[in-house]
This record gives structure tokens, sequence and C-alpha cells, in this order.
């Protein structure tokens, strides 16, 4: 069938092709609140499926307040640039992130101009994944993480500290990206 593989090694063997649908919305109530929305098609019930709902009030240029459900700033660019669901649920690469993909958080952002942006993001990290398998086995709360980006031209630097399991666990990427024309690239290190 195609789809040959030996018995003794994870992921076992499979003839399933993975599927999704997923359903978006964005946009703006009053000018300065914002709205976004990402839902996943396949999810069991209202809750799996919302991926992401929050609201974002932008108090000026500088400084903006989230609120809601949506991902975590952790993984580096790696996690950034792909789709979460796909870097989650990858037999490969299920363990490499110490949070679920999506949360409830609050969110602070700030923008230095040339700078880049600094945003602080509390997330609940008392959750479960797909199956029985609990992420945060104390139900120990809240997480935090600290994200930089920074924006010199055609260069963006990312850095990411992330603690979770009430202080006890911590998470470190740090990475660069590269926009040039048609070409696009980044280099990430990440410790857990």
């Amino acid at each position: 069938n195609g789809f040959g593989k030996t018995d003794d090694v994870t992921p076992a063997k499979t003839t399933t092709m993975g599927q999704s649908g997923f359903l978006s919305f964005s946009g703006e109530i009053e000018g300065d609140i914002s709205y976004e929305a990402y839902f996943n098609l396949l999810g069991s019930d209202v809750t799996s499926a919302t991926e992401v709902a929050m609201a974002t009030k932008k108090f000026s240029e500088k400084l903006s307040v989230s609120v809601g459900r949506t991902y975590l700033n952790q993984g580096g660019y790696d996690n950034k640039n792909n789709n979460f669901a796909t870097i989650i649920l990858s037999p490969y690469t299920e363990h490499l992130l110490p949070l679920p993909s999506s949360a409830s958080m609050m969110m602070v952002s700030s923008s230095f101009g040339n700078l880049g942006k600094l945003s602080v993001m509390l997330a609940d990290d008392v959750v479960s994944s797909e199956g029985n398998t609990t992420i945060n086995k104390n139900k120990r709360q809240p997480a935090s993480m600290i994200e930089w980006m920074g924006t010199f031209g055609v260069v963006t630097p990312l850095v990411q500290l992330v603690s979770y399991d009430n202080a006890h666990s911590m998470q470190t990427a740090i990475g660069v990206g590269v926009s040039a024309g048609k070409f696009t690239g980044y280099f990430d290190y990440v410790m857990d």
C-alpha cells in the first residue's frame, strides 16, 4: 500500500492522511479595538475547536493589551512560522513545546520603533492535550512569556523567555530571521 513501516518505531505505521479545516475572522471595532478568531472545523466541540478568540485594545501607537485565547509565544521562529497544529500534533515534535499551542492569556505589548516590539504574556498552563495527557501535571499556573522581536532592516532577531510550571521550568529561544525580496529564512536555538 506504499505506507510500509515496521511496528517497533514511533510513530506507529499508518495508512491515514491528516485532515484539517479552519475558519478565520478578524477585524476592527471603533478603530482602536481589534478582534481575531480562528476555529478548527474538525474540533469535537466549541472549546476544542477554538484555537484563537482574542481582542486587542490599542492605547497608543506604542502600547496595546490583548486578552482571550491565542497561540503562545514559545518555540522560537520554528513555532511562529509554522502551523501550530502541525507542530503540536506531529509525533516527531509533540514534546518540544512545554505548553499547549494556544491557551487563555493576557498580553501587554509595547513597540519601540526601530528597536522592535516587547511582549509580556501570562497564560493558563493548566490544560489537557488530546487524549488524557495533562500538560501541567502539578496544576501550577500561570505560565509567563517575555518576547522581544527586533526590526533592523531585513534582519529580525527574536528572544523568548518562557517560565512555566509555577516558575519551576523554563524555555529560552534565541533566533534571527532574514527577509530580503523573495528570500525568507530563520535560525533558532531553543533550550528547555
